[in-house]
């Protein structure tokens, strides 16, 4: 514990010594770990801000950067953590999650307005509906990537009605395709 001590050392040869010492314990400052976009939450492709607490002598990153903010582009859930050291060597630890979801931003098919997927979630019973009038193809992916569902070459895409009701509840992936260019929307089967 922090206080004075004194130490009394004996010698044989009759030259004893005395040590007085202070000792002082330091608390570490605690660390805290921020990220832009709030919340930790991106989309697949998107970057992500992670800023730690400043005012310390060192940063060690669990992915090995070290600087207070570090930048990054996860394509699945991660787990960041920090280590600092403060001006008096004490360490503090801190880590945040980043959730990544799939709802990639379209990709060259700007073109298509007022989509709407309904009801989301549902029970498998899934309508489209938008003005988007060119021929479209809709594949639907689970969680690992494969291709669960595909409806090729349809001449409008005002109200489709699709029955997705033998896929296990779960989060997909649909991607509507016209020349190609392709949007992707998330879809919830409960």
């Amino acid at each position: 514990s922090s206080g004075s001590y004194i130490d009394s050392l004996s010698a044989s040869n009759s030259c004893d010594s005395v040590v007085y010492s202070f000792v002082e314990f330091n608390n570490s400052t605690p660390v805290y770990i921020s990220t832009d976009p709030p919340n930790g939450q991106i989309c697949i492709g998107d970057e992500i801000t992670l800023t730690a607490t400043s005012g310390f002598s060192t940063y060690n990153w669990s992915n090995g950067m070290t600087t207070s903010a570090i930048f990054d582009a996860p394509i699945a859930d991660q787990l960041y953590s920090v280590i600092t050291l403060d001006e008096n060597g004490c360490s503090s630890y801190s880590d945040a999650w980043v959730y990544v979801d799939s709802c990639v931003s379209a990709t060259g098919f700007e073109t298509i307005n007022s989509l709407s997927i309904y009801p989301n979630p549902s029970n498998g019973l899934v309508n489209i509906s938008s003005n988007y009038n060119n021929e479209v193809n809709i594949e639907i992916f689970n969680s690992i990537g494969d291709k669960v569902f595909k409806l090729a070459n349809i001449n409008t895409l005002n109200t489709i009605k699709i029955n997705l009701t033998d896929l296990p509840a779960g989060v997909y992936l649909m991607k509507l395709i016209s020349d190609g260019k392709y949007i992707n929307r998330k879809v919830v089967i409960e």
